[in-house]
């Protein structure tokens, strides 16, 4: 019990919930135009998590797939935040 709470909860749920969503949005894909849109959506993302977790340049993509990206991404808006506090 406690090591599945550890896998859903971890710095690598990111990508377990990205490649859960594309599996069954892919299972329903049939059904409606939203539905693929959202499997398209969720298998890019979670091929985007792969390729942080393999790649070894950055160690906070690779320990922090898909989340990390946000990090870089505030970091880039930081000048813009910092002039309203």
């Amino acid at each position: 019990m406690v090591w599945t709470m550890n896998i859903l909860w971890s710095r690598y749920s990111a990508l377990l919930y990205t490649a859960a969503l594309g599996t069954i949005s892919l299972y329903f894909a049939s059904n409606s135009i939203w539905v693929q849109l959202i499997c398209f959506a969720s298998f890019g993302l979670f091929f985007i998590g792969l390729y942080d977790f393999f790649q070894k340049r950055r160690p906070v993509l690779a320990n922090f797939p898909l989340i990390g990206r946000f990090r870089f991404f505030f970091e880039s808006i930081r000048p813009e935040l910092r002039q309203y506090f």
